[in-house]
């Protein structure tokens, strides 16, 4: 069983869309994966929207960052959910990201046989599947964030085009970020300390500091409209993202260079 949480802030219709792309199926899914969806801002319309499509609403008491929402999802679900923590999955995923219920079944066959630890796919910005999201990367070091802001490139981005089998990576985007429920426990999950970014960087390498290992399969197309809003210079997001990275490399003291 896959437990696929999403956080929304005024995303509506992107999680709507979501939900009706999975509806298409003609499979029962139920035994499959369920969906839960984390409302940091307590939208009527999406609590309407899940209670017809029998969707897992759970509202907030404050609005939160991405860490601390997700772990109270987390904590949530296992309170008032059946969860098997040695052999389910959370899957943490974007709101702007669009998958079908045949690839989630996919998904779950591979990981029923495979049992990995954390896994990501390969994520596409248009439904074309053309252009590929640079969300599978290697661990950073500080001079990447500022080739990536300033120079417009960034080596800590794997070239995946080549990669035709599971690999074994170093990070992934928090976009579709998938673990077994006993490792998000074991590493204690998201750091809240992360408001917004890099909190996907941090819960990667806590867990390869503890013996888990992230896998990547190609196989898996999935799509997500990603914004980059951090691109703009001294925005708010672009703050947040500076905060983050800073936190991060005086955590995990990562290679400057």
């Amino acid at each position: 069983m896959i437990h696929i949480i999403v956080v929304s802030h005024f995303h509506d219709d992107y999680i709507i869309s979501l939900i009706n792309k999975i509806n298409e199926s003609d499979f029962d899914t139920s035994s499959l994966f369920r969906i839960y969806i984390k409302d940091n801002v307590n939208s009527s319309g999406l609590r309407d929207f899940c209670a017809k499509e029998n969707i897992h609403y759970i509202p907030s008491v404050e609005r939160s960052g991405f860490s601390r929402n997700n772990n109270h999802a987390v904590a949530e679900i296992i309170e008032d959910h059946h969860v098997d923590i040695d052999q389910d999955y959370f899957l943490f995923l974007n709101p702007d990201v669009l998958v079908d219920a045949s690839t989630l079944k996919r998904l779950c066959e591979i990981l029923a046989c495979y049992k990995y630890d954390l896994f990501t796919v390969d994520l596409y910005k248009d439904q074309n599947l053309t252009v590929r999201d640079p969300s599978v990367r290697h661990f950073p070091k500080l001079v990447n964030f500022f080739t990536s802001y300033f120079l417009g490139y960034n080596k800590s981005i794997i070239d995946r085009t080549d990669i035709n089998s599971h690999q074994i990576v170093d990070w992934c985007a928090g976009s579709f970020l998938g673990m077994k429920c006993s490792v998000f426990k074991h590493i204690k999950g998201f750091d809240e300390q992360f408001f917004m970014y890099c909190e996907d960087i941090d819960i990667c390498i806590r867990a390869k500091k503890a013996g888990y290992e992230l896998v990547y399969l190609p196989e898996i197309k999935v799509v997500h409209f990603s914004q980059n809003d951090n691109r703009t210079f001294f925005s708010k997001n672009f703050i947040w993202h500076l905060k983050s990275v800073l936190y991060m490399f005086r955590k995990h003291l990562l290679k400057v260079c």
